[in-house]
């Protein structure tokens, strides 16, 4: 009997550890809950695209960069063509007024000469004129003092000297050739100062065009320099475009691998979701089954606590044998029963009616433990899924925001 009781007595401890045992679960699967249920609450927020944005944005700043100053660069050289136009259009119509008042001056020059030679010849003309009409009235002259000399008898001659006409032509002659002489010098040289000054004009013109010449070279040297700027720069423009296409495409490959994984992380997230929904489901009808247990442990403790009382301190005697059980192997239940009162015997169709009870209530317990261990594995396999993918959500990017809904996937 002392045996009996001592079996007795470990069962019901091994039975409060297993309730201990159960509790624990319990919270375990309550916090479990508020996990999933937190989980649930919490927004996915996926497709953080700040690291690639810090990463493109020194290429952008460049690329800006690149456009103002070849903005500027186009502007510079705009400024210059247009400078340098001006300067051809101003060196042209400076020579055009040149060229122009040259000619005019020419022209002038010209028709004074024109009217010199003009006057000149009109007075040649009038001396020429004037030499006839006085060798005519020389022959006349000559005529008729022959005439007036054969006509008279008595000549008396008188030595009178006669002008000589030679002569006098010849100091005419040589006056009027003093006069064109001196007039022909001062034309020669009113024409040489002429010329000297346009001449000394021309050079001066000459030398304003060849500053501007030097000008316009310098301008067409600068406007080379530039222009050999700007090509070097839409090289290194045309050399950034294709290094951001090749960095944007770099990076829609990897967008499109991290969309991918979010779709593979998003499937496995709604595969997990309905894994918990049904292990909660199973944990429910656990609970359920849980409470009748415990109903059904009470109401064997009640019959455990009627056959000591209805023993009454006769001697007693209980076996077990074989038999499902929980912890160490300790069995409750078996093929058979035994009680043995010396006081009565009438309490025997009672004790094996408890016998039956007691066998179904070891097989549901033997049950209970094989789903109670079922779940235990469950909940540690979830466990173990929620803490592996809390940890490639880390990796990934993706970052809870409690208190918000869950994106749908």
């Amino acid at each position: 009997m002392l045996n009996e009781k001592q079996q007795m007595q470990s069962l019901n401890d091994r039975l409060a550890t297993y309730l201990d045992k159960v509790r624990t679960l319990e919270a375990t699967n309550k916090d479990l809950e508020n996990k999933l249920k937190n989980f649930r609450t919490s927004k996915v927020v996926s497709r953080d695209f700040t690291l690639y944005q810090e990463q493109l944005q020194p290429l952008r700043d460049q690329i800006i960069a690149a456009i103002i100053e070849n903005s500027r660069l186009a502007l510079k050289i705009g400024n210059a063509q247009l400078a340098a136009e001006d300067f051809r259009k101003k060196y042209e119509y400076l020579i055009r007024q040149t060229v122009e008042a040259d000619i005019l001056n020419l022209k002038s020059l010209k028709e004074e000469y024109d009217s010199h030679q003009t006057s000149n010849n009109q007075e040649i003309e009038a001396l020429k004129k004037e030499i006839e009409e006085m060798t005519k009235q020389h022959g006349k002259s000559v005529s008729i003092l022959k005439e007036e000399m054969s006509g008279t008898v008595s000549v008396d001659i008188t030595t009178t000297e006669s002008p000589d006409l030679k002569q006098i032509l010849d100091d005419l002659r040589a006056e009027y050739e003093d006069i064109v002489r001196s007039n022909k010098q001062e034309l020669e040289m009113w024409f040489n100062k002429q010329v000297e000054t346009k001449q000394a004009a021309a050079i001066q013109e000459t030398d304003v065009s060849e500053s501007s010449k030097i000008e316009v070279t310098e301008l067409h040297h600068q406007h080379q320099s530039l222009q050999t700027e700007m090509d070097t720069l839409l090289v290194s423009k045309g050399a950034l475009e294709d290094n951001l296409a090749a960095v944007n495409g770099r990076y829609q490959m990897e967008l499109h691998r991290y969309a991918a994984l979010v779709g593979t992380m998003e499937g496995e997230l709604v595969s997990i979701r309905n894994s918990i929904t049904s292990q909660s489901e199973d944990y429910r009808s656990l609970l359920n089954i849980k409470e009748k247990l415990e109903k059904e442990i009470a109401m064997y403790r009640q019959l455990l606590e009627g056959v000591e009382l209805g023993a009454g301190g006769a001697s007693s005697a209980i076996g077990f044998d074989g038999g499902r059980g929980f912890g160490g192997g300790l069995g409750v239940g078996g093929r058979w029963w035994r009680f043995f009162s010396s006081s009565s015997i009438s309490g025997v169709p009672f004790m094996l009616n408890e016998k039956q009870q007691m066998q179904s209530l070891n097989d549901r317990l033997a049950t209970y433990l094989d789903k109670v261990r079922t779940l235990e594995a469950t909940n540690k396999d979830l466990e173990n899924k929620l803490k592996n993918f809390h940890e490639q959500s880390g990796q990934q990017g993706f970052h809870l925001v409690p208190g918000a809904a869950a994106a749908p996937p």
